[in-house]
């Protein structure tokens, strides 16, 4: 379609070519009956797909907007209409002069955290009531946000996967961004309301950090076994927002939070008076400017529904496993499509799925050189009396989550503090517990600074107070010990805070 001047369905004039890709074509149109500006997404044509993929991608677009159009909500880009041109359909879509945040990102222009934070709660309160209505977005990632004006909008509701835009077709292909996606989507499993939380914190984690939390890469494979298999990248510019995030990147989505949870934490974190960024992260954000009109390309945010364009930032080459990954690429590209997928990288990681990066180990007393077998497991923190201003994982407060969820998410996040922020650390146990188990601030340094990292899983709770978890300490010197440790908390002035433990098993690996 050329001419500018069509009139689609008889109604709507076509004015500009604002967004081009996997999904089709997005136009800026007039709507010559209310004489209003709208947005058009056309389907491609039967040329640019097969007959099969354009029927079939027709019919979810007609079934999937209807869907979407139920939801009314000021953070949602509206559905008008869907109409037939040609036995093409076109969606007939909320116009937004805005930028896309993948736009910003492509442009360097990083969110500050509680900006950040502002956006997210106003995603999740769209996501909450798409989820209410039973609807899951299944594709939350920085091409479907839109800012612009103070206004936040996320795009693109139950219409994603029309043409095939999935994360993986039928045939295998895979298409989009997948550094959004969640592990166990990832695997081949079906998205529900969970998968749209991570998906949610990945978007925000890139708002902050400038690339998803698992990095780039052009290999689909590779990126899809780092989000199955590996850690996340240590986050140096998400000050308050990191425990959220990390809350919402749980592997397991058992741990993640409800989206009201997630809105509930984001509006604290955008509010809070005594969230004081670290230093590296007062770096200035760059304006957001306002177009006054979208190019074509799929760098061009603007409009529901628009192409997201590619990944920003880079990931360096990771370790000997990219070998394993690039031996997966001709499954992935065969037509099994994700049963294969899902078969090739097997069952995913149990338990609390972040695990601590590589500046966050954990506590427990440190086994001896050879490895003998410790009594005790301690929660250690650094040294001072007083946490950093930035708010990494404060103790969980009471109320703010189920009580299985609160004594859980109290030891993940202990650990991911860990051996990076022990100062904060040291404030997540009991004065007891402190001097009896930890010996002290001295002792509780000393055994940290032999941890290079530490990596938490397979957490699991029983109220009303005892927490169970594997903890893995790998030491500077390459000795690395396994310990089931089970943890006795306690509820101080608001808070969880660890009173005792024991260490149920112990091996070195």
């Amino acid at each position: 379609m050329t001419e500018t001047a069509d009139l689609i369905a008889g109604r709507y004039r076509l004015i500009a070519q604002i967004g081009k890709g996997g999904m089709g074509v997005v136009w800026q149109a007039r709507d010559e009956l209310l004489g209003r500006t709208v947005a058009l997404k056309e389907l491609p044509l039967r040329s640019a797909v097969s007959a099969m993929q354009s029927d079939d991608g027709a019919r979810r677009a007609m079934r999937e907007a209807r869907i979407a159009a139920r939801l009314h909500h000021p953070n949602v880009i509206g559905i008008y209409d869907v109409v037939d041109h040609d036995n093409r359909p076109f969606l007939v879509m909320e116009f937004m002069a805005a930028r896309s945040l993948s736009q910003m990102l492509a442009a360097e222009e990083l969110l500050a955290p509680r900006e950040a934070a502002r956006v997210g709660a106003q995603l999740a309160a769209a996501l909450t009531a798409a989820h209410e209505a039973g609807i899951v977005h299944r594709d939350v990632k920085p091409g479907n946000v839109l800012l612009g004006d103070g206004a936040v909008k996320l795009t693109d509701f139950g219409i994603s996967r029309a043409v095939g835009d999935t994360t993986v077709t039928a045939s295998g292909v895979l298409l989009g961004t997948l550094g959004y996606i969640a592990p166990e989507v990832a695997q081949g499993q079906p998205s529900d309301a969970r998968s749209d939380v991570y998906s949610l914190g990945a978007t925000l984690y890139a708002a902050v950090e400038g690339q998803p939390p698992f990095g780039t890469d052009d290999n689909a494979v590779a990126l899809l076994y780092r989000i199955v298999h590996e850690e996340i990248i240590p986050a140096r510019r998400a000050g308050p927002l990191e425990p959220v995030l990390m809350w919402m990147l749980e592997r397991d989505p058992a741990l993640r939070p409800t989206m009201p949870q997630v809105q509930r934490a984001l509006e604290q974190v955008e509010t809070e008076p005594d969230a004081v960024l670290p230093a590296q992260s007062l770096e200035p954000t760059k304006p957001v400017e306002q177009p006054v009109a979208e190019p074509a390309d799929d760098h061009t945010p603007g409009l529901v529904g628009q192409p997201e364009p590619g990944d920003s930032g880079t990931r360096p080459s990771r370790r000997a496993r990219r070998v394993l990954a690039a031996a997966l690429i001709v499954a992935v590209l065969s037509a099994v499509g994700a049963v294969l997928l899902a078969r090739q990288f097997g069952g995913g990681a149990s338990g609390s799925g972040v695990k601590a990066s590589g500046t966050t180990p954990a506590a427990s007393r440190r086994p001896s050189a050879s490895a003998t077998r410790p009594t005790e497991s301690p929660s250690h923190a650094s040294q001072g009396s007083t946490p950093p201003a930035s708010r990494t994982p404060a103790p969980s407060p009471a109320g703010s989550q189920p009580l299985e969820a609160q004594l859980v998410s109290t030891i993940v996040d202990y650990y991911r503090l860990m051996p990076g922020n022990l100062n904060q650390g040291w404030t997540w146990m009991t004065a007891d517990y402190q001097t009896n188990h930890a010996g002290g601030r001295d002792g509780y340094d000393s055994f940290w600074s032999q941890i290079q990292r530490v990596s938490v899983s397979a957490v699991t709770a029983q109220a009303p107070s005892s927490v169970e978890a594997t903890i893995d300490y790998y030491y500077k010197d390459g000795t690395v010990i396994e310990e089931r440790t089970r943890f006795g908390l306690v509820l101080q002035q608001g808070r969880w805070l660890i009173a005792g433990s024991s260490v149920l098993s112990h091996r070195s690996l």
